[in-house]
Protein backbone atom coordinates (compact mmCIF):
# COMPACT_ATOMS: atom_id res chain seq x y z
CA UNK A 1 0.00 0.00 0.00
CA UNK A 2 1.26 3.39 -0.78
CA UNK A 3 2.61 5.43 2.24
CA UNK A 4 0.72 8.17 1.11
CA UNK A 5 -2.92 6.52 1.07
CA UNK A 6 -1.61 4.29 4.27
CA UNK A 7 -1.26 7.87 6.16
CA UNK A 8 -4.44 8.78 4.88
CA UNK A 9 -5.92 6.09 5.88
CA UNK A 10 -4.60 6.15 9.21
CA UNK A 11 -6.07 9.91 9.68
CA UNK A 12 -9.32 9.22 8.70
CA UNK A 13 -9.03 6.01 11.20
CA UNK A 14 -7.98 8.33 13.85
CA UNK A 15 -11.08 11.16 13.25
CA UNK A 16 -13.79 8.18 12.83
CA UNK A 17 -12.19 6.73 16.45
CA UNK A 18 -12.91 10.92 17.50
CA UNK A 19 -16.06 11.12 16.43
CA UNK A 20 -16.86 8.07 17.91
CA UNK A 21 -15.11 8.77 21.37
CA UNK A 22 -17.11 11.92 21.17
CA UNK A 23 -20.74 10.70 20.50
CA UNK A 24 -19.89 7.97 23.33
CA UNK A 25 -18.75 9.82 26.05
CA UNK A 26 -20.95 12.46 26.69
CA UNK A 27 -24.50 11.98 28.46
CA UNK A 28 -27.20 11.07 26.00
CA UNK A 29 -29.03 14.18 27.13
CA UNK A 30 -26.19 16.93 25.97
CA UNK A 31 -24.97 15.37 23.42
CA UNK A 32 -22.41 17.81 21.79
CA UNK A 33 -22.60 19.13 17.95
CA UNK A 34 -20.24 20.56 16.75
CA UNK A 35 -20.92 24.10 15.19
CA UNK A 36 -18.66 24.03 12.14
CA UNK A 37 -16.53 21.49 10.16
CA UNK A 38 -14.03 20.06 12.76
CA UNK A 39 -10.31 19.60 11.61
CA UNK A 40 -7.84 16.58 12.50
CA UNK A 41 -4.18 16.84 12.49
CA UNK A 42 -1.86 14.26 12.53
CA UNK A 43 1.35 15.52 13.39
CA UNK A 44 3.26 13.45 11.03
CA UNK A 45 4.96 13.72 7.20
CA UNK A 46 2.72 11.25 5.09
CA UNK A 47 5.20 7.93 5.13
CA UNK A 48 6.26 8.49 8.32
CA UNK A 49 3.71 6.69 10.68
CA UNK A 50 4.66 3.35 12.58
CA UNK A 51 7.07 1.90 14.25
CA UNK A 52 10.42 3.79 15.14
CA UNK A 53 14.01 2.23 13.38
CA UNK A 54 17.33 3.40 14.02
CA UNK A 55 18.63 3.81 10.47
CA UNK A 56 22.36 4.81 9.49
CA UNK A 57 24.53 5.55 7.05
CA UNK A 58 25.77 2.76 4.54
CA UNK A 59 28.95 3.85 5.05
CA UNK A 60 28.80 4.66 9.06
CA UNK A 61 31.54 2.84 11.37
CA UNK A 62 28.74 1.22 13.42
CA UNK A 63 26.69 -2.07 12.01
CA UNK A 64 24.71 -2.77 15.08
CA UNK A 65 23.68 -0.72 18.02
CA UNK A 66 26.35 -2.13 20.10
CA UNK A 67 28.85 -0.41 18.27
CA UNK A 68 27.17 2.61 17.72
CA UNK A 69 27.24 3.02 21.40
CA UNK A 70 30.97 2.24 21.69
CA UNK A 71 31.75 4.48 18.58
CA UNK A 72 30.13 7.01 20.21
CA UNK A 73 31.60 6.71 23.71
CA UNK A 74 34.74 6.79 21.99
CA UNK A 75 33.83 10.14 20.56
CA UNK A 76 31.83 12.11 22.71
CA UNK A 77 29.83 14.64 21.16
CA UNK A 78 30.41 13.76 17.87
CA UNK A 79 27.33 11.85 17.08
CA UNK A 80 24.53 13.59 15.44
CA UNK A 81 20.73 12.08 15.87
CA UNK A 82 17.96 13.16 13.96
CA UNK A 83 14.13 12.44 14.93
CA UNK A 84 10.96 14.25 13.54
CA UNK A 85 7.30 14.52 13.94
CA UNK A 86 5.74 16.11 16.63
CA UNK A 87 4.81 14.76 19.89
CA UNK A 88 7.12 12.80 22.49
CA UNK A 89 8.61 9.66 20.29
CA UNK A 90 11.60 11.03 18.78
CA UNK A 91 12.20 12.85 21.98
CA UNK A 92 12.41 9.32 23.65
CA UNK A 93 14.23 7.90 21.75
CA UNK A 94 16.81 10.74 22.06
CA UNK A 95 16.65 10.63 26.10
CA UNK A 96 17.22 6.62 25.80
CA UNK A 97 20.45 7.24 24.25
CA UNK A 98 21.39 9.58 26.08
CA UNK A 99 20.32 8.37 29.66
CA UNK A 100 20.53 4.50 29.09
CA UNK A 101 23.39 4.09 26.69
CA UNK A 102 24.95 7.20 27.84
CA UNK A 103 26.54 8.46 25.26
CA UNK A 104 26.80 12.12 24.05
CA UNK A 105 24.83 12.86 20.75
CA UNK A 106 23.16 15.90 19.36
CA UNK A 107 19.81 16.01 18.86
CA UNK A 108 18.72 17.66 15.14
CA UNK A 109 14.43 17.73 15.07
CA UNK A 110 12.97 17.77 11.35
CA UNK A 111 9.48 17.80 10.13
CA UNK A 112 9.36 14.48 8.38
CA UNK A 113 11.99 11.52 7.05
CA UNK A 114 12.47 13.28 3.49
CA UNK A 115 14.70 15.90 4.90
CA UNK A 116 16.76 13.98 7.06
CA UNK A 117 17.39 11.55 4.32
CA UNK A 118 18.61 13.76 2.57
CA UNK A 119 20.99 14.85 5.63
CA UNK A 120 21.87 11.20 6.33
CA UNK A 121 23.09 10.80 2.69
CA UNK A 122 24.68 13.61 2.08
CA UNK A 123 26.76 12.85 5.65
CA UNK A 124 25.11 15.73 7.53
CA UNK A 125 23.77 13.70 9.98
CA UNK A 126 24.93 10.15 11.32
CA UNK A 127 21.76 8.30 12.02
CA UNK A 128 17.83 9.18 12.66
CA UNK A 129 15.23 7.46 13.59
CA UNK A 130 12.91 7.02 11.00
CA UNK A 131 9.69 5.24 10.65
CA UNK A 132 9.36 1.10 9.37
CA UNK A 133 8.31 2.25 5.88
CA UNK A 134 10.48 4.82 4.66
CA UNK A 135 13.51 3.21 6.53
CA UNK A 136 12.90 0.17 4.60
CA UNK A 137 12.81 1.65 1.18
CA UNK A 138 15.92 3.68 2.25
CA UNK A 139 18.20 0.64 3.19
CA UNK A 140 16.72 -1.50 0.05
CA UNK A 141 18.58 1.06 -1.70
CA UNK A 142 21.81 0.36 -0.38
CA UNK A 143 22.05 3.89 1.11
CA UNK A 144 21.15 3.56 4.59
CA UNK A 145 21.33 0.32 6.88
CA UNK A 146 18.74 -0.09 9.62
CA UNK A 147 20.94 -0.99 12.99
CA UNK A 148 17.49 -1.78 15.01
CA UNK A 149 14.34 -1.40 16.45
CA UNK A 150 13.39 1.17 18.86
CA UNK A 151 9.87 -0.52 20.00
CA UNK A 152 9.39 -3.63 22.55
CA UNK A 153 8.48 -6.40 19.71
CA UNK A 154 9.85 -6.77 16.47
CA UNK A 155 8.40 -5.17 13.70
CA UNK A 156 6.30 -7.02 11.74
CA UNK A 157 7.55 -5.80 8.06
CA UNK A 158 10.92 -5.97 9.30
CA UNK A 159 11.34 -9.11 11.07
CA UNK A 160 15.44 -9.77 10.68
CA UNK A 161 15.31 -6.40 12.67
CA UNK A 162 16.70 -6.62 16.08
CA UNK A 163 14.95 -4.32 19.20
CA UNK A 164 17.47 -2.42 21.02
CA UNK A 165 17.00 -5.10 24.02
CA UNK A 166 17.42 -7.96 21.66
CA UNK A 167 20.75 -6.19 20.42
CA UNK A 168 21.94 -5.74 23.90
CA UNK A 169 20.42 -2.43 25.24
CA UNK A 170 17.63 -2.31 27.83
CA UNK A 171 14.70 -0.10 26.31
CA UNK A 172 12.16 -0.34 28.50
CA UNK A 173 9.95 2.58 26.80
CA UNK A 174 7.82 3.76 29.76
CA UNK A 175 4.64 2.77 31.66
CA UNK A 176 1.51 4.28 31.20
CA UNK A 177 1.65 6.69 34.23
CA UNK A 178 5.30 8.44 33.58
CA UNK A 179 4.19 8.58 29.57
CA UNK A 180 0.81 10.23 30.51
CA UNK A 181 3.22 12.51 32.82
CA UNK A 182 5.45 13.11 29.92
CA UNK A 183 3.23 14.25 27.54
CA UNK A 184 1.71 16.45 30.12
CA UNK A 185 4.22 18.06 30.54
CA UNK A 186 5.34 18.52 26.88
CA UNK A 187 1.43 19.53 26.28
CA UNK A 188 2.03 22.37 29.45
CA UNK A 189 6.22 22.97 27.93
CA UNK A 190 4.83 23.98 24.04
CA UNK A 191 1.78 25.34 24.98
CA UNK A 192 3.85 27.85 26.55
CA UNK A 193 5.88 28.56 23.68
CA UNK A 194 3.31 28.63 21.40
CA UNK A 195 1.20 31.62 23.17
CA UNK A 196 4.31 33.31 24.06
CA UNK A 197 5.27 33.60 20.35
CA UNK A 198 1.70 34.38 19.39
CA UNK A 199 2.06 31.46 17.12
CA UNK A 200 -0.95 30.67 14.76
CA UNK A 201 -2.17 27.99 12.61
CA UNK A 202 -1.96 29.10 8.83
Amino acid sequence: MPSILKSLLTALALALALALALAFSAPASAQWKPSKPIRIVVPFTPGSLGGTVLVARQDAPFPTVREMVDYAKRNPGKLNVASYGIGTTGHLNIEFLKRVAGIDVTHIPYPGPAQANQDLYAGRIDMFFDGPTTASASSKSGRTKLIAAATEKRIPSLPDLLTFHEAGLDYGGMVPADFTTKVRSDYERWGRVIREAAIKLD
